[in-house]
């Protein structure tokens, strides 16, 4: 397994395909190479079975989703109907994209023996982006689980080439991990300290949900530790866009440090100082 992804990539593998458990399918395969690594595995064979488990897929490690999954598609007589039962699973497919990431930053890996052009034709046209710094990747169902190390390669490119993606991972490994660690200090303290704090605040005169929420984020922010993270990965090129397109990028992610910041003139400010 590459060191970045060791690192970065944590949390359960989503494996959705209904020719799991087939010996002579290659999707077998893959899964085994992901469990050699020590990741644990959820197999699906069917979009319906997974989708119930939708919620649960919060922290997915990432999603491996096969194209063309007719085995469950049929008509009311319980009749597979060729071509018309295709368009109907892509369709699910799509929509179960677009669903997995209303939750979650994982990488959809889209496999198939069918073409790779219509495939990412058919996503774009259903407005999903694939390729580059975006999160799902139509792959040759063929070459990326015969390849030993190719899906793992594939992700580590895709971290090293996306700052959004690098610190996203850096930064949820991290707080997950504190979270824990006050969350269990506060604990072995005193295990009814939620009620102990709701009754300090409220006698306090202050908002005791509020004010749980502003002490846990004071706790937990006070151990984040992000030393480790690799400078070089985070100042890339920015893709050239106009001067005029940049400035407007620019304000609209200070106005979001605005809702933070105590003094509104401080957001001026910082635009100011920008353009």
């Amino acid at each position: 397994m590459g060191e970045l992804f060791e690192e970065l990539c944590k949390g359960p593998v989503v494996v959705v395909d209904d020719k799991i458990g087939d010996k002579e399918d290659l999707i077998n395969k893959l899964i085994g190479e992901i469990e050699e690594n020590n990741l644990p595995v959820l197999g699906y064979k069917s979009i319906e079975e997974v989708r119930k488990k939708l919620s649960g897929l919060l922290f997915s490690n990432f999603i491996v989703l096969d194209w063309r999954m007719i085995g469950g598609v049929e008509d009311l007589l319980g009749v597979q109907i060729g071509d018309e039962a295709e368009a109907v699973a892509e369709q699910e497919v799509i929509a179960f994209i677009k669903e997995l990431q209303k939750i979650c930053l994982a990488p959809i890996f889209v496999l198939s023996a069918l073409p790779k052009e219509g495939i990412v034709s058919k996503l774009k046209t259903a407005g999903i982006i694939t390729e580059g710094k975006n999160y799902v990747f139509v792959e040759n169902k063929d070459v990326l689980c015969e390849t030993k190390g190719a899906l793992i390669s594939k992700i580590e490119d895709w971290i090293k080439e996306s700052p959004h993606i690098y610190l996203a991972k850096c930064w949820t490994n991290e707080w997950l991990s504190k979270n824990t660690t006050v969350f269990w200090d506060l604990y072995k303290l005193n295990p009814d300290w939620p009620a102990l704090f709701y009754r300090s605040f409220e006698e306090d005169g202050e908002d005791p949900i509020l004010a749980l929420r502003d002490t846990l984020f004071q706790l937990i922010f006070s151990e984040i530790d992000v030393s480790d993270v690799k400078l070089s990965f985070l100042n890339k090129e920015i893709e050239e866009t106009d001067e005029e397109s940049q400035k407007e990028s620019l304000k609209e992610l200070y106005k979001r440090l605005g809702r933070i910041l105590k003094n509104p003139l401080d957001i001026q400010l910082f635009i100011c100082s920008y353009i």
